[in-house]
């Protein structure tokens, strides 16, 4: 039986992680964990893309493409890029019509040649580190029978399988992250009560890379 050299060296790493490989064993060289990670994030490419159609394809449903607007969301933005209006009122907010607690919809104020309207606004993030947010949920919009419009939020079931990488590395960013700016898309709808949310889990997998010698960023 044959193995994929990309395969065997992960099994030989974890091994090494675990202490039942011999030294000269226990590291993979940092041209082989890129080749890992990349053949990893085609496997969570191919996930997302299955989950999405999966999603997508429930009878009665039609893709649609919001469009992305710059709000100021009470609770989720660091400043009001629109101080020359009235911030938005909230419709609804974690838990209600299953939202998380990074997620909100508002309804904008009126203003001259720009009626209101109902916006879901989210800074999800999946997975992070001192550098920021490494991993964000997708969002995809459907319409729905009686006038509905239905949020597909994919949601990665993060899994870190550790290697052990030969050679020093750095970690780290040496500053903290800025805050993440939300992102909001204005919906076709004019009643909160027609928004529904339902959560699509993919699997997605990274490597959790340790190395000899950990170098902390300056």
């Amino acid at each position: 039986m044959r193995f994929r050299p990309s395969i065997l060296l992960l099994s030989i790493a974890l091994a090494g992680c675990r202490g039942a490989a011999s030294p000269a064993a226990s590291c993979v060289e940092p041209t082989e964990v890129r080749a890992l990670q990349e053949e990893l994030d085609a496997k969570n490419r191919k996930s997302l893309a299955s989950a999405i159609a999966g999603a997508l394809a429930t009878p009665g449903y039609e893709r649609i493409t919001p469009t992305v607007v710059i709000e100021f969301i009470p609770g989720l933005s660091p400043e009001n890029p629109r101080s020359d209006r009235p911030p938005p009122t909230v419709l609804a907010k974690a838990p209600e019509r299953g939202l998380h607690a990074q997620e909100s919809i508002v309804a904008t104020a009126a203003a001259e040649n720009a009626p209101s309207k109902i916006v879901f606004a989210t800074t999800e993030c999946s997975a992070g580190s001192s550098c920021g947010c490494e991993l964000r949920p997708e969002y995809h919009f459907a319409s729905a029978p009686g006038g509905r419009v239905v949020i597909v939020r994919l949601s990665p079931q993060i899994h870190r399988d550790p290697v052990s990488q030969c050679g020093p590395c750095g970690f780290g960013c040496g500053m903290p992250s800025p805050p993440l700016n939300p992102t909001s898309y204005a919906l076709p709808v004019d009643d909160v009560s027609k928004v529904d949310i339902i959560d699509v889990p993919y699997e997605w997998h990274r490597l959790n890379v340790e190395c000899e010698k950990m170098i902390p960023a300056p």
